[in-house]
Formats: structure tokens, C-alpha cells, sequence
């Protein structure tokens, strides 16, 4: 019973998420004219209306989160958020599909594998993570176009995947000195993750934002509790290859999305390239 409580609040933060993405993009957009947002365009987006109610929704999703995590395992709880993907698209791009059946299939057999409670921390990998994240972010930030989106996105989710890894160990020891430096690991991950999702949403659609960072974040945070919090004791070496299978299929899901999703920004681009209107020539003297 826990665990279906579980679900449905990670399924409804999921929605949240959905809703805050759409809103946090139109006022990234509107706010901001090139791909890069600096520190003066953040100032007018954070002002926005549009901006305040997608921060709403992203606490009362994180919130709904949070919960979630402290009723069931990584495993179980940290994919669910896929859901957001389709509220996003609107409808089952066949992509999509893909990204839901590799996400589905790798949460099914890490469960299977024999999730616990777990709640041990291994800091090395949390690290290990954050560390890999900020020089995914510096690579992305040197280039430009859909490569920079995707990039920047993925960066954000494994810092969002590290930071609910974070939580899910903080909550089982929230009393100690330990379980409070845990936390405040988890909001500054977090925090840096919420900022390159908004550099993300400046270079790119929202859907290939909400689609990198659905996948890489799940499969950061079951990879750290599986091999971290000992949320999977009795993984194969079949089982291994399967969950293989199925991330293979959710990334190769998220890259025809990148590419195929048109970037509302493009319309916008057209005008501002319009062909300047010429000069009267001089008239001829005959």
C-alpha cells in the first residue's frame, strides 16, 4: 500500500513537473532573445508571471517528490517521472513510446532485482556524478544549437538524479548532523541543476528538455542506489544486459525527439532575418 502511495504522488509530481516545464520555457523565451540566458535576462525571466507559476508548480511537484522518495526506493520512484514527457508532447510520438517502454523496462527489472530500503550512502559516487555533470555543463556551454539544449539538459538531470539520491538517504537520517548535510548537498545539486535547465530552455523545446532530463535523471539516481544505497542485491549478469537494452532504447528515444521536435524559436528567427528593404535608386538622367 506504501508503495502504490508512493507511485501515485511521483505520478502526480510528474504532471507538475510537466506544467512548470511549458511555463518556465514560454518565459525563458519571451524574456530572452538569443540562446544563452545571462544573468541581466534571468533577472526580468525570475519577474515574470509566467516564471512565478511554473516555480509554483516545480515545488508543489518536488514536494510531492520528496514524499515519494520517503515512502519507497529510487527504483521505483525516481522514472515514474517519464509521465511528464507525454503531458509535454501532447500526444504518443512513436519516440516517445520508445522513451516510455526503455524507462518502464528499466525500473521493472531494477525492482525485480530486489529493491530494499537501502539508505547506506557511498559518497564517492554521488561525486563521482556531480563531478561528471559539471564538465558535461562546461562542454555544452561551448558550443552552440540543439547539441547545446541536449547537452546542458543532461548535465542538469544527473545533478537533479544526484540530488534525489541525496534526499533518499537524507530522509532516513534527517535528525543527525549527517542526515542535515546531506540535505543541503541535495538543494545545492539541485539549485545548480534548476539553473542549466533554464540555459537549456533558452537553446531549445521544452519536450527535448523534459525528454533528456526524464531519462538521464531516473537513471542517475537508480544507478547510485542500486550500486550505492544497496537497492538491488541480487542483480544478474542477464538482468544487467537487459537494463542495458532498455536505457539504450530510451536514449536512442530521446535523440530522434531532439531532432525532430521543431524549436518555437525558429518562426522567430525568420522574421528577425527578414531581407532589409532596399534603397531607392537614384533615378536615371537622361
Amino acid at each position: 500500500m506504501t508503495t502504490l502511495v508512493a507511485i501515485l504522488l511521483a505520478a502526480l509530481g510528474a504532471c507538475c513537473f510537466a506544467g512548470s516545464a511549458r511555463w518556465l520555457h514560454s518565459a525563458v523565451r519571451s524574456g530572452n532573445p538569443g540562446e544563452s540566458l545571462s544573468v541581466r535576462s534571468l533577472g526580468h525571466v525570475l519577474r515574470s508571471r509566467r516564471w512565478l507559476a511554473g516555480a509554483v508548480l516545480a515545488v508543489v511537484g518536488g514536494s510531492l517528490h520528496v514524499v515519494a522518495l520517503s515512502l519507497a526506493p529510487l527504483a521505483v520512484v525516481q522514472p515514474i517521472g517519464v509521465l511528464g514527457l507525454v503531458v509535454v508532447t501532447g500526444r504518443f510520438r512513436p519516440a516517445v513510446l520508445g522513451v516510455c517502454l526503455g524507462v518502464g523496462g528499466f525500473v521493472v527489472l531494477a525492482a525485480r532485482s530486489g529493491a530494499g530500503s537501502g539508505g547506506a550512502i557511498q559518497p564517492g559516487a554521488t561525486q563521482f556524478f556531480a563531478l561528471a555533470a559539471i564538465a558535461v555543463a562546461a562542454a555544452a556551454l561551448s558550443i552552440h544549437g540543439r547539441a547545446r539544449c541536449v547537452g546542458l539538459a543532461t548535465a542538469a538531470a544527473v545533478l537533479f538524479g544526484t540530488g534525489s539520491a541525496l534526499i533518499r538517504a537524507a530522509t532516513h537520517d534527517l535528525a543527525t548532523a549527517t542526515g542535515l548535510g546531506l540535505a543541503a548537498e541535495s538543494l545545492l545539486l539541485i539549485t545548480a541543476g534548476g539553473w542549466l535547465v533554464h540555459q537549456a530552455y533558452a537553446a531549445g523545446p521544452p519536450a527535448v528538455v523534459v525528454a533528456v532530463t526524464t531519462v538521464i535523471d531516473p537513471f542517475t539516481a537508480v544507478v547510485i542506489g542500486l550500486a550505492g544505497y544497496g537497492e538491488a542485491a541480487h542483480t544478474t549478469p542477464a538482468s544487467a544486459i537487459a537494463q542495458a537494452g532498455f536505457a539504450g532504447l530510451a536514449v536512442a528515444g530521446v535523440l530522434v525527439l531532439a531532432r525532430s521536435i521543431p524549436d518555437p524559436r525558429a518562426p522567430e528567427r525568420t522574421l528577425n532575418d527578414r531581407v532589409k528593404p532596399r534603397r531607392p535608386s537614384a533615378p536615371a538622367w537622361g
